[in-house]
């Protein structure tokens, strides 16, 4: 196809372009149909709950492996230092 194609060169390129637009735009339809019915709908509060929640199940988490964590350092130390130590953070 040359820099300056003929109306009909320039009109089936625009026509092939916009078939494979429309095409993508009914697959998109199509998936929007098929899966809106695989998930409840939810209010924006109840979205900011849900999200409230796992933070703060992450944090908990986090805290309980600090700890742990915490834990196993120090009776480390006192294990090398021959110190016995019972530790109940």
């Amino acid at each position: 196809m040359s820099y300056n194609p003929s109306y009909t060169d320039h009109q089936n390129l625009l026509q092939e372009v916009a078939d494979k637009e429309l095409k993508l735009i009914k697959e998109e339809k199509h998936l929007k149909r098929v899966t809106s019915k695989m998930f409840s709908r939810v209010t924006e509060d109840e979205s900011e709950v849900c999200i409230f929640v796992v933070q703060q199940k992450r944090n908990v988490l986090f805290i309980k492996e600090s700890r742990k964590q915490i834990q196993s350092n120090i009776s480390g130390l006192y294990f090398h230092s021959g110190i016995q130590l019972n530790l109940a953070i």
